[in-house]
């Protein structure tokens, strides 16, 4: 069985300014994780040859520093 990676999941993210103004982004889309934890090893094989396995764990970690990033830049 092919994981069909085409199939992504649109995200919608709720933060805190800071000043109890919550805001939420709607229109993200990101890779399915609960998709990408049932891949076999070769299917995970393959996305790492390719190169795409780095990118998928790259993009899912980045979306989840996202409220961190509101929190440093009220910082400065």
């Amino acid at each position: 069985m092919k994981a069909n990676f085409g199939d992504t999941l649109e995200q919608n993210f709720k933060f805190d300014l800071g000043d109890g103004d919550k805001k939420q982004i709607s229109g993200l889309f990101s890779v399915d994780r609960d998709l990408l934890n049932t891949l076999s090893d070769e299917e995970l094989l393959e996305l790492q040859k390719s190169g795409m396995l780095e990118a998928i764990y790259s993009q899912l970690i980045s979306l989840g520093q996202f409220q961190r990033l509101i929190d440093k830049s009220r910082i400065g």
